[in-house]
């Protein structure tokens, strides 16, 4: 990845992925562009993937921009919960509003006619990235790392690729790093939990299977005190927990802390959670990489303890409490 330095000192990111392949490469860029790459089969087919790319975007963003822009995109309720947000200048009351828009499922936010040209665009890009994933298979490593940070479900092939690609380099850096997204994109949707032990807040070393036994579904909570929305969405638990706590149900949460504890109990204090709070701080246990998450604030995830199985990557309330009643009937 070439990065020109003046991009990089304005955060704007604009950047150039190529193949570092054997001979001569050329490569022009204006910084509005696509980059124009010669040399290399590699650098072809990418090129040729990303004029196809632009060409759809071009096609169906005039679409998408005047329905948005006319607003014609979004029905009334969601419109009013958007207005107010945006009108909101208190933080936490905005995060409130967000959380509430983003509970909404699409039939709910927006109009039958945008959801079905939204699903043609994403269709439209996904023919070309399955078409680029068989060609280039296992070199074009960018592409391979974004894929596999971006997908949410567990996808056989792509971790097969995947795979393969950091056994045969495992003695490398990069080879070693594919292998523990590998690990951790298993706990993508329809994969299983990643078991770990973690301290509490005084110390005590807890093991998450053992706290979890006898419950038929669980959240796992991984938040921090530092990610306002992340607080948002535990608080918006609450009412849950306390419903059905005697029930099959039981929320773990763990909180990403670095130096020291304080924030974190203040937080715990303000916020009021009456499940157990478990610790990782400085990263000491990985258990953020180990969820495929970064460095991101957190991550909720709906557990069936009995299958081990992840039934959902930052589910609404309401799909939450559905998976409940399900589960404990």
């Amino acid at each position: 990845m070439l990065i020109p330095w003046n991009e990089w000192a304005r955060a704007s990111w604009n950047n150039i992925l190529f193949f570092a392949e054997a001979g001569h490469l050329e490569m022009r860029w204006n910084g509005e562009n696509i980059p124009v790459i010669q040399g290399g089969e590699l650098n072809r087919i990418a090129r040729e993937a990303d004029l196809y790319n632009q060409s759809v975007k071009n096609k169906y963003y005039p679409l998408m921009s005047q329905m948005t822009a006319e607003g014609k995109h979004i029905l009334p309720e969601a419109k009013a919960i958007y207005d107010k947000m945006r009108a909101e200048t208190d933080y936490e009351e905005q995060m409130k509003l967000y959380h509430m828009l983003n509970n909404l499922s699409d039939e709910q936010q927006y109009v039958p006619e945008y959801i079905a040209l939204t699903e043609r665009f994403q269709r439209a890009l996904a023919n070309q990235e399955d078409s680029l994933l068989k060609v280039v298979q296992l070199a074009y490593l960018s592409w391979l790392f974004a894929k596999m940070r971006q997908t949410t479900v567990y996808d056989e092939e792509l971790q097969q690729i995947a795979e393969a690609y950091g056994t045969y380099f495992k003695e490398y850096a990069l080879g070693k790093r594919m292998l523990e997204k590998v690990e951790a994109a298993r706990t993508n949707v329809g994969g299983k939990y990643i078991d770990f032990e973690a301290p509490d807040r005084n110390g005590n070393m807890y093991r998450f299977s053992e706290m979890i036994e006898g419950n038929h579904i669980v959240v796992l909570d991984l938040w921090a005190s530092w990610c306002g929305g992340c607080r948002v969405t535990s608080k918006s638990m609450k009412p849950l927990y306390k419903k059905y706590r005697d029930k099959g149900f039981t929320i773990v949460s763990v909180a990403r802390e670095f130096h020291d504890l304080n924030a974190l109990n203040r937080a715990v204090e303000m916020d009021g959670y009456e499940w157990p709070v478990l610790v990782e701080l400085d990263d000491r246990i990985g258990l953020w990489r180990t969820y495929n998450i970064g460095d991101g604030g957190g991550c909720v995830l709906l557990i069936d303890p009995v299958t081990k199985k992840i039934l959902a990557r930052m589910p609404p309330v309401a799909e939450i409490e559905n998976s409940i009643n399900e589960y404990c009937k």
